[in-house]
Parts: structure tokens; C-alpha cells; sequence
């Protein structure tokens, strides 16, 4: 017996088992995925290697899955050194040939949308003596060699691994965060957003890169993921780093010397009704009507309001895409679910799909 809590290593391949299992009993039990919708179970489930289906030439390969199966569906992410299964019959739920596992399908879907983060592909030999331009405003970078899965490398220590892997490898180099590593959120398809739909964090398939992809990749017919990232971090972690790097050095952090970094809604908020009642008595004083400065106030809420809704406009900028995989993901149960459940939802495996 295995406990439900483990550390490193284990605990990961522990979660990677049970998502397989639960994957498994959809696969089997589902009734939306047989030919029949009222056959409980559906078909058998075999479990291949895509190296051992390899061995075989094209054509042998086709015969033996054209005979033995009804639906190919791929685990995601593979790898570029996995040569996958390419079959119209029977039909595949996967990448449809082996190229879209590579970097260079990446640089694909940038262009279709116009949009990715900054990525510099350097060829193998090339030696590095400091860091590209485009990556000086961040401080992790994501670096994917050519055949073998991406690592996020701090810029302190990056050039010494970069020149390491173009020493034996072509190596894309991506920014990934601009403090620490950038938020990633994986978006299931098939999308259930239409087109126009405003977007929100809370409603990502809005966002119009992933629209675009959708439509020049017709993602309404397949499953996968695509994984959006946010390298920029939030105001408020950016000044916190900055008083935490203040504070190391002895120095005052930004929002004690310059009076202007205050938010005026923060001290609205934070005033209590003490410091309510003793404004007042002060305007009083001061021959100030309290009325006139509640105007004032509220004219500072409706301005902070307004500047919400526009930064919640322009939040969708803040997220690129960084890759897109065709399959079942294995790596994470709750985003597995919510793949399977669009293939049941959507019914792809119905004859007119």
C-alpha cells in the first residue's frame, strides 16, 4: 500500500498513477464513447508503447490497428523523441504527425496568432557570452533542448546551462517570469466559448489567441490542452519584492520616500471612524464643508473603478500562449477530467463528429 501522501518523485509518479486509473475506468465505462451509446462497457482498453508499434513498417502497422481497435487516443505531453501514432483509421485522438511535438510547432502557433512570448531558437555549436536583450527584463527563462522536455533556469546561472546544451543540442530559449516563474493555466478543448465573449481569468477560451487557434486548428474535432502564460507579476508582489530588497539593503522601501506611490483608495479603505470623526472636526475647524470632501471622495472611488475596468481590459495582453497539446494529459487529474468530460460532452466519438 502506497500512502496518499508522499514527498518528491514519489508523490509525483503516485498522482500520475492514479490519474491513469481514473483515465482508464472513463475510457472503459463510458457510454458516450461506444459505437453504441447504450453498450456498458464500452470496447477493451489496451495500454501501447508507441516505440514498440514503431518497429513495424506504415503499412503493418496500419493493418494491426485498423483490426484490433477502433480508437487510438495519445497520452500528452509526448515527447519530440516519441515518434507517435498517425492513423485516420482508426481514428486518433493525438497529434496528428510527429512534428507537432517539436519546437518548431510552437513557433507555428505564434505566428497564426501573432502572439507568444519572447523565444530566440539558437542552432547547436552557438556559444553565448552574454544574455540576449529580449530576455533582460526577466529573471527565469524556460530552455527546451531538442528531443527532451523544457526546465526553467534562472538568468543568474542560465548562461553557464545554455552554452552546456548547445555544446550537443539545437536549445529554444523562452521567457517565462519576470520575478520568479510566470503563471501558466491550461485550457481544455474543445472550447465551450463562442466568439465575442468578453474575456475574463475566470473565462480564459475567451481570449483571442486561443479563438484564433481554435478556428486555423480546428480544435472542435480533437482534445487536448493549450497552456497560457502569464510572465508579468502583480503590483503589489512587484513592491513587496522591492521592500524586501530595500529592506536587505538598509534602505527605505519605495512607498515610505515617495509619498506618490500611495493609493488613495488604500487609505480610504483604511481609515476607521475615528479618523472619520476627526476629519470632519478638522474641516469644520478649517471652515471646510465635510460634504464637499465626500464628493471628493467618492470622485477618487469612481476613478479607481474606472481604471479597474480598464486594467481588467487590458489584462488579457498579459497572457501569451505558450504551447498547445493534442490527447489526454496525464500530469494533472483535475485538467485529465476536464478533457475526458469535453470528449464525453462533445461527443467525439460519434459517428457524425
Amino acid at each position: 500500500m502506497v500512502d496518499t501522501v508522499a514527498e518528491g518523485e514519489a508523490q509525483r509518479y503516485f498522482d500520475h498513477a492514479i490519474t491513469l486509473r481514473d483515465t482508464i475506468l472513463f475510457l472503459r465505462y463510458n457510454r458516450n464513447l461506444g459505437v453504441e451509446p447504450d453498450q456498458v462497457p464500452a470496447k477493451g482498453l489496451d495500454l501501447l508503447r508507441c516505440e514498440s508499434l514503431n518497429s513495424l513498417d506504415s503499412a503493418a502497422c496500419g493493418r494491426v490497428l485498423q483490426k484490433n481497435y477502433s480508437l487510438l487516443v495519445s497520452m500528452a505531453p509526448l515527447s519530440n523523441e516519441i515518434r507517435p501514432v498517425t492513423s485516420c483509421c482508426p481514428p486518433h485522438f493525438g497529434p496528428a504527425v510527429p512534428e507537432v511535438n517539436s519546437v518548431w510547432f510552437k513557433l507555428f502557433i505564434y505566428d497564426q496568432v501573432k502572439s507568444g512570448p519572447p523565444s530566440l531558437l539558437l542552432v547547436k555549436g552557438t556559444r553565448l557570452r552574454w544574455l540576449p536583450k529580449i530576455f533582460e527584463d526577466y529573471e527565469r527563462l524556460m530552455i527546451t533542448t531538442w528531443g527532451h522536455d523544457p526546465g526553467i533556469v534562472p538568468v543568474s546561472n542560465v548562461l553557464l546551462a545554455l552554452n552546456d546544451a548547445l555544446s550537443h543540442s539545437a536549445v529554444l530559449v523562452q521567457a517565462h517570469g519576470v520575478h520568479t516563474e510566470g503563471d501558466v493555466v491550461y485550457v481544455p478543448f474543445p472550447l465551450d466559448c463562442k466568439y465575442g465573449e468578453p474575456f475574463s481569468e475566470d473565462n480564459m477560451e475567451a481570449h483571442s489567441a486561443i479563438q484564433q487557434l481554435s478556428k486555423c486548428l480546428d480544435l472542435e474535432h480533437t482534445c487536448g490542452f493549450i497552456s497560457m502564460l502569464k510572465p508579468s507579476v502583480s503590483k503589489q508582489a512587484s513592491n513587496a519584492r522591492r521592500r524586501t530588497i530595500s529592506a536587505n539593503f538598509g534602505m527605505p522601501p519605495p512607498a515610505m520616500s515617495d509619498p506618490r506611490s500611495l493609493s488613495p483608495l488604500i487609505v480610504i479603505n483604511d481609515m476607521d471612524s475615528s479618523q472619520d470623526s476627526a476629519s470632519d472636526e478638522q474641516n469644520e475647524e478649517d471652515g471646510v464643508d465635510p460634504i464637499s470632501c465626500s464628493s471628493v471622495d467618492d470622485m477618487v472611488m469612481v476613478g479607481k473603478d474606472k481604471k479597474k475596468e480598464n486594467e481588467e481590459e487590458r489584462s488579457a495582453d498579459k497572457w501569451l500562449p505558450l504551447d498547445l497539446c493534442y490527447g489526454l494529459p496525464l500530469f494533472d487529474g483535475d485538467l485529465s477530467k476536464q478533457v475526458y468530460q469535453k470528449i464525453s460532452s462533445k461527443g467525439l466519438c460519434h459517428d457524425d463528429r
